[in-house]
């Protein structure tokens, strides 16, 4: 397994956010986790990155056990985080943004520029100058030049044109063909559907339902009143 979360507790001072989590992504695989705002998703992706203090459980990661391990080791292990809000380096050109965290293996620069021509034609322009479409493409290009073994996605197409979103699922599609395991935040059912064989849906910070594709598509109708009531 790449990613084992055993009985995760995390959350900020004496508040518990997440409470008794359970994930697991194999390797060459893709998990959706979903819940309505403020119910302990993005806690979960930052204990497991170990941004947020973690209060209990075990996350292991290929094996190895990171609970007590900071951010820059568990990136150094390969972890990708495409963080909510994009958060690219808007006084650096894109080019300079992919450099800046590329890491030796197959994703280089030239490869994400192929991955999202729009990139390739604002190469020379400052973060600051795109999009926000844009932006999000060169925050999933950065994590890709860090070569991980595993991509967080946090919120992957929120407040994007449609027309966007399109274009960043079809490419989050290819890379997960090409054998890239994800963890990702979003709602939109549809596109998690045919991206991820696992999805789970959590309410505060706990597991409320979860299932493969096939369980998705049959019980749609209570995962969707779970993420709206």
């Amino acid at each position: 397994m790449l990613l084992a979360v055993e009985g995760l507790c995390a959350g900020y001072g004496e508040a518990r956010v997440v409470d008794g989590l359970d994930l697991a992504i194999a390797e060459g695989a893709a998990l959706s986790l979903m819940g309505r705002n403020g119910m302990g998703k993005t806690t979960t992706i930052g204990a497991i990155m170990g941004m947020v203090r973690r209060m209990g459980g075990r996350v292991r990661l290929a094996g190895r056990d990171v609970s007590a391990m900071p951010a820059h080791r568990i990136a150094r292990l390969g972890v990708g985080l495409v963080p909510e809000g994009r958060r690219v380096f808007t006084g650096l050109t894109v080019e300079e943004n992919l450099l800046a965290s590329a890491r030796k293996g197959p994703w280089t620069p030239g490869r994400v520029f192929a991955l999202f021509p729009r990139l390739a034609e604002r190469r020379r322009n400052m973060g600051g100058q795109l999009s926000g479409g844009e932006q999000q493409m060169l925050a999933i290009g950065r994590a890709l030049a860090t070569n991980p073994r595993l991509l967080i996605l946090d919120e992957a197409t929120e407040g994007l044109a449609p027309v966007i979103c399109d274009e960043i699922w079809a490419c989050l599609r290819a890379i997960k063909a090409d054998g890239q395991s994800i963890l990702i935040v979003d709602k939109h059912l549809g596109n998690l559907a045919t991206l991820a064989e696992t999805h789970v849906v959590i309410e505060k910070g706990r597991v409320v339902w979860s299932g493969d594709a096939a369980a998705l598509g049959r019980e749609r109708a209570t995962v969707t009143r779970l993420l709206t009531v």
